[in-house]
Parts: C-alpha cells; sequence; structure tokens
C-alpha cells in the first residue's frame, strides 16, 4: 500500500506501488499540489488520481470512487491538516502529526517518539512490506 505522514508542516510518502502481478516498483507519485495546499493518498491509486483532479476542478461526485480503500491526507499552506476518504467529507486532525497507510502504525510511533514525517516514513519503508523506495517530502506551510 504506501505510507504518508505529516508533521511539523512536512507531508512526506513513499514511492513504491505494487503492481497487479506483485511486481514492486520504486516510482510512484504520491504527493499532489492542490489550489490550497497540497494532497496525498493511499489506497486504490485511480480514485486518489481522481480525488486530485476533481479537487481541483472544485468539483467533488461521491459517486464517481470505485470504492472505499483510499485515504487523503490535505494540507493547506498554514499547516491545517484533514483526513478525506470516499464519502468525500473533510475531518480535521487536531494533533500535531498524522500517519496513513500500511505502514501507518510504524509512522505513528515514530513521531510520538520525536521524529520528523520524513524519518517516519523512513521507518516504515524499513519494517512495513508494502512501503518502500525513496521518501517525497513537500514543505506545505508557506
Amino acid at each position: 500500500m504506501t505510507t504518508i505522514a505529516y508533521r511539523d508542516g512536512l507531508l512526506c510518502a513513499d514511492t513504491m506501488a505494487i503492481h497487479s502481478n506483485g511486481l514492486k516498483m520504486y516510482v510512484a507519485t504520491k504527493v499532489f499540489k492542490v489550489p490550497d495546499g497540497w494532497v496525498s493518498g493511499c489506497g486504490n491509486p485511480r480514485d486518489i488520481a481522481k480525488f486530485v483532479e476533481m479537487y481541483k476542478e472544485g468539483v467533488l461526485e461521491a459517486d464517481t470512487f470505485n470504492g472505499e480503500d483510499w485515504e487523503i491526507i490535505k494540507v493547506n499552506t498554514k499547516g491545517k491538516f484533514e483526513l478525506w476518504n470516499h464519502e468525500l467529507v473533510p475531518l480535521s486532525i487536531k494533533g500535531r502529526f498524522y500517519a496513513t497507510g500500511s505502514g501507518s502504525s510504524y509512522a505513528m510511533g515514530a513521531m510520538e517518539q520525536g521524529a520528523t514525517a520524513y524519518e517516519a516514513v523512513q521507518v516504515s519503508c524499513k519494517y512495513d512490506d508494502g512501503t518502500g523506495g525513496t521518501v517525497t517530502t513537500v514543505k506545505c506551510i508557506s
């Protein structure tokens, strides 16, 4: 799957994608610029791509998504972040950090112990079979 982590203005994601035949590739882009900030998603890549395009256009329609197996962290330029899924109802996250995806438990534990979002995704790359490659990092706060 993947690991997405946010902390202190940094949104980070791994670059691994798993092909339907099980081949692991390390070329996936998982962090995207939107008009009011940045988004990064885990789960069904087609639904994530649809969400990003629809969000950029300002029109979100729940019935266009294939399933429930995806989540998006959206961060605005002031550092406020929220979680989105197939229901298209944003959930504001009040904590200082958050992670989602198959390696999120490793990432959350690392950040609880003081790791940056980048370091948290690196930990997930080491221990989670669904996370790998390099870590993409975007500074979201302007």
